[in-house]
């Protein structure tokens, strides 16, 4: 790399750094202005949720090596992957949302792996997390609502899954070819069709994500609100997070889902508890969410610089 293009790409990593930085300290200033009650802490939920934590981003880093070895890339060791997950996370908060998948792009581009790769993995990563969301939202609403119409709909869900396990490889071979006619890339190799079976293995990790996820937001309830906790609360918790950050997801104008994330959650709590609760509880869950991003991304900067002194690049 000359040096030229080096000092562009730590130029653009402190650019972008810079911007998720000014984003998340604005909304944590204006998130934390909105708490009117007390908080409590419990100190042993409060190992529980950090053990909880540590959980998610070891998933979510295993998650994306398992995929990254689905589409052609195999020798990304997980730290790697780890960091750029956190670059992922980071450039949420950048308006445009386009910014995080650039970030990591980039990153996975200084280590040489292919265009088309990059962009499979990246477009299966969408499809499997928006999927999975769907399929894990389906079976708490079944838990907690076992009428007709929840039958119906986790039904709809679970026959989705082969659907999707035998188009989505397909979809990717499909778009890896149009785009290497139109756009100049170079042509799809034939191993980024994923096999069912694979696809249903990256299903279950991406699916435990929404699980863990969902199980520190009722963590954060049950440490700051301190009220009585049953197991239909538990359920609401967690369906709450899931359709709550799967509609942040889907918003493209609100850098990581800021506004969309939180009334989805708390229009969903309302059945269960006082709105004055919903609101906080949905307030603490972004608070926890701004923090550890920026712990997240802290320790995988640490990891990679480790990783790239040991090897001496």
């Amino acid at each position: 790399m000359s040096p030229l293009h080096r000092t562009i790409r730590v130029l653009w990593l402190l650019v972008f750094g810079l911007a998720a930085a000014f984003f998340i300290w604005r909304h944590s200033i204006d998130l934390w202005s909105h708490i009117r009650r007390p908080l409590y802490f419990s100190p042993g939920a409060i190992t529980a949720l950090v053990a909880l934590q540590f959980l998610f981003w070891g998933i979510l880093a295993y998650s994306w090596k398992r995929l990254l070895f689905s589409v052609g890339i195999s020798d990304t060791p997980l730290s790697v992957c780890y960091w750029q997950q956190m670059l992922l996370l980071l450039g949420k908060y950048v308006p445009g949302k386009v910014w995080g998948v650039l970030a990591r792009g980039g990153e996975m581009a200084r280590r040489g792996n292919r265009f088309v790769n990059v962009a499979a993995a990246t477009y299966l990563e969408q499809l499997l997390l928006l999927h999975s969301g769907l399929v894990t939202a389906a079976m708490l609403l079944l838990f907690l609502l076992p009428v007709p119409w929840a039958v119906a709909l986790c039904a709809v869900a679970v026959i989705s899954i082969p659907l999707a396990a035998h188009w989505l490889g397909k979809s990717v071979q499909l778009l890896a070819h149009w785009a290497h006619k139109l756009g100049k890339v170079e042509p799809t190799p034939h191993d980024l069709n994923i096999p069912a079976g694979r696809y249903l293995s990256l299903l279950a990790g991406y699916g435990s994500l929404w699980l863990v996820s969902g199980l520190i937001f009722a963590a954060l309830f049950l440490i700051t609100i301190n009220e009585q906790f049953t197991f239909e609360l538990l359920l609401a918790l967690m369906l709450s997070n899931v359709v709550g950050i799967a509609a942040g997801f889907v918003a493209l104008f609100a850098p990581g889902g800021i506004g969309v994330r939180e009334g989805v959650m708390i229009g969903l709590l309302l059945p269960y508890m006082p709105v004055e609760q919903a609101m906080l509880a949905a307030i603490v869950a972004r608070l926890w969410q701004l923090v550890t991003d920026v712990l997240g991304g802290l320790l995988g900067l640490w990891l990679a610089r480790q990783k790239r002194e040991s090897t001496g690049q």
